[in-house]
């Protein structure tokens, strides 16, 4: 299911997305982490995961309750990726996992704090609408845009089934897969990070197990590109001259107080 490159020079990087462009990309800091879910992550570190649907129902619940007292706009009480998506932005640990269309941002993110070998993560979501296919029993017609459009709208349907009430795992069938999300209003560091989410259906599984169903053998849905930590300064030196940058990718002061340190590359 997944193929590794190893990365040691940024000539040899540039090859590689072109091999793969139309791809969607995550940036790791290290070799080793896979592929996982901060959600997830804090429910096995809290021992809750057998109880993921109705601690999500909470959390979910709760950031809804609160918003209203930060935002002037929130999403639509139905809109479930968009208020995913909103939490996951502001700090919440979601089933979400952030990815971009961005080869270079991907590679950005997985070299700018690095401290060993890091790692991009490429996923080919042709497969994974494939998956989106038969999990919702679906047709996809149209253009690739009204392709996007279904996947949130099943995903929307799918996940009130499981969120809507506590205890949901208890008495709704929950199915696995793993399906492109993005929501319908793009808030600025979105846009900036040309980023959508790939999520769990199954969010007491990890990501390749969410998948196993639908792999068969021979096919590599996901490479893996270790980037060796040698080439890092040198393949950050060439990602500011293409302006992709903290300044750039984390619009306002924040990103651009993170920046200043990066562009004196002294780290």
């Amino acid at each position: 299911m997944i193929k590794t490159i190893t990365i040691r020079q940024w000539k040899d990087l540039l090859k590689l997305e072109v091999e793969w462009p139309m791809d969607v990309y995550r940036g790791q800091a290290n070799a080793d982490w896979t592929l996982e879910t901060a959600y997830r992550r804090a429910l096995v570190n809290c021992g809750l995961l057998r109880e993921a649907a109705d601690t999500e129902h909470w959390v979910l619940r709760d950031f809804r309750r609160g918003a209203g007292r930060y935002l002037t706009r929130c999403p639509d009480e139905t809109d479930y990726i968009g208020w995913l998506s909103l939490m996951q932005h502001h700090g919440t640990p979601t089933r979400l996992l952030d990815f971009t269309r961005s080869f270079y941002v991907a590679c950005y993110f997985s070299l700018m704090d690095a401290t060993g070998d890091s790692v991009v993560w490429a996923v080919d979501p042709f497969y994974l609408y494939d998956v989106m296919d038969r999990v919702f029993d679906v047709e996809r017609q149209g253009l690739r845009d009204e392709w996007d459009d279904l996947c949130v709208s099943k995903s929307n349907e799918y996940l009130a089934t499981l969120l809507k009430t506590g205890n949901s795992y208890k008495r709704q069938k929950v199915i696995k897969g793993i399906v492109p999300v993005q929501p319908f209003n793009l808030h600025e560091r979105l846009s900036a990070q040309q980023g959508l989410f790939l999520m769990p259906l199954d969010v007491e599984l990890d990501f390749l197990a969410n998948l196993q169903p639908f792999w068969s053998k021979g096919e590599y849905p996901i490479k893996k590109m270790v980037l060796k930590r040698q080439m890092r300064l040198d393949a950050l030196a060439h990602l500011r001259e293409m302006n992709i940058t903290a300044e750039t990718l984390f619009p306002g002061i924040d990103g651009f107080a993170r920046s200043l340190l990066h562009r004196q590359m002294v780290i």
